[in-house]
């Protein structure tokens, strides 16, 4: 699978299909669910250690949960994830051309239901 494309100082929408082992696509309005996803650059070999280099955390999928930034949403079908960047957000993210990557942490009731690994590939702006 190729990286996610994440251009630096846009305004974007990442869109994400998580399907359960039979293949269904899971749908995440049903119970409440909350996420994060910390984006990491590669250090020593190692995207783990990294340096942070954005997160995202949802609200919970009930709408009237207004607590958190919600740059993570849920949705019943396909796709069922969706990642935020405003300009701002996007502008904040490094100005250089590397692969990052992160584990989106899925959970309910405390609990990590499901954790997604994803990989960006961030494109830089030129800055007149």
């Amino acid at each position: 699978m190729a990286n996610i494309q994440l251009q630096r100082g846009q305004k974007q929408t990442i869109e994400v299909t998580f399907k359960n082992t039979e293949g269904a696509v899971v749908d995440f309005t049903d119970g409440v669910f909350t996420g994060e996803l910390v984006i990491r650059q590669k250090e020593n070999g190692e995207f783990i250690t990294g340096t942070v280099v954005d997160t995202l955390i949802s609200g919970t999928s009930t709408p009237a949960d207004s607590t958190k930034d919600s740059r993570i949403t849920f949705h019943a079908s396909s796709p069922n994830i969706k990642l935020l960047w405003d300009t701002t957000q996007a502008t904040a993210l490094p100005n250089v051309t590397q692969t990052v990557a992160g584990d989106l942490r899925i959970t309910t009731s405390g609990q990590v239901v499901h954790h997604i690994n994803l990989q960006f590939d961030i494109t830089p702006e030129i800055i007149a």
